[in-house]
């Protein structure tokens, strides 16, 4: 980890260690955190930058996050599974973890002018349906190079995927942390990216979830000049498949970023019944 966190250039000081009895006591766990934080050795209250933990039973996982997200705590936990293969990528790839929860930076993207002086909020939303409750997540950008996240989730009756309600503020809080890193300003233009959803089920997207965004941006914007807001139906399970002819007339794939919105498409945005509704098909990565 040591060597890891040099060759990406990010400084990691010697952590304070706690050395539990029993990891399946998670009261212990939190007696501990909370004597680092404001017990009798700690003159002034501590608060840790992020608590790494490695567990020898991946069933302890659960409860190790319950009592992290109770105090709002950056964590990085390691299985021993983990642990016992370690190498560099492995340990390269949890600094890069670490470094994101802690607010730094894994990457920076460059847009159009327009994108950026337009104070662009990038917003995506899935639905997984594993546990016993269907769970919804939330994560939109709040910053100009859409580096930094805020995020949170909503739990909702099992196989459920249209939020009913409870997106307003989701949206609300989304809209605060992008002001709190923008010196106060709100974002002007949502972009939305909503999947999880099939196509017999757009229709209800755009009829119950984001009026809750509307009424988000009503509340807290001047109703002279309301922001913009762009819905992204995402659907992953098609089975078109598109190629391109190169120099030699071969068909290969197409390069990534490769965008089809003529022609083969349903809605090209031209038709005056669905003015503003378009679809597209876009390559995200180049395959084999």
């Amino acid at each position: 980890m040591a060597m890891a966190s040099k060759q990406l250039g990010i400084k990691v000081q010697e952590p304070y260690w706690i050395y539990p009895e029993n990891e399946t006591q998670t009261e212990q766990l939190e007696d501990w955190l909370l004597e680092y934080m404001v017990g009798e050795k700690s003159k002034n209250f501590r608060f840790p930058t992020i608590v790494v933990v490695l567990l020898s039973r991946e069933r302890s996982y659960p409860d190790h996050k319950l009592i992290f997200d109770k105090y709002q705590m950056p964590s990085q936990c390691i299985t021993l599974r983990n642990a016992k293969s370690f190498n560099a990528s492995k340990a390269s790839n949890i600094i890069r973890q670490m470094n994101s929860k802690c607010r730094g930076d894994l990457f920076h993207m460059k847009f159009p002018d327009v994108v950026e002086k337009a104070k662009t909020m990038l917003i995506g939303i899935d639905v997984c349906h594993a546990g016993r409750q269907s769970v919804v997540g939330f994560a939109a950008s709040t910053n100009d190079t859409m580096s930094q996240y805020y995020s949170d989730y909503l739990l909702v009756p099992k196989g459920q995927e249209i939020v009913k309600d409870r997106m307003k503020d989701l949206i609300k809080s989304a809209i605060a942390s992008f002001a709190k890193s923008n010196k106060g300003s709100k974002p002007t233009n949502f972009v939305i990216f909503r999947d999880g959803v099939g196509d017999s089920m757009r229709q209800q997207v755009l009829e119950k979830e984001i009026p809750q965004f509307r009424q988000a941006i009503h509340d807290l914007y001047n109703k002279i000049d309301p922001p913009h807001i762009t819905v992204v139906i995402v659907n992953k399970r098609i089975t078109q498949r598109f190629f391109v002819e190169d120099q030699n007339g071969r068909l290969v794939n197409p390069p990534s970023g490769c965008i089809i919105d003529q022609n083969l498409v349903e809605e090209d945005g031209t038709s005056a019944k669905n003015a503003g509704i378009f679809d597209f098909y876009l390559t995200p990565a180049n395959t084999t």
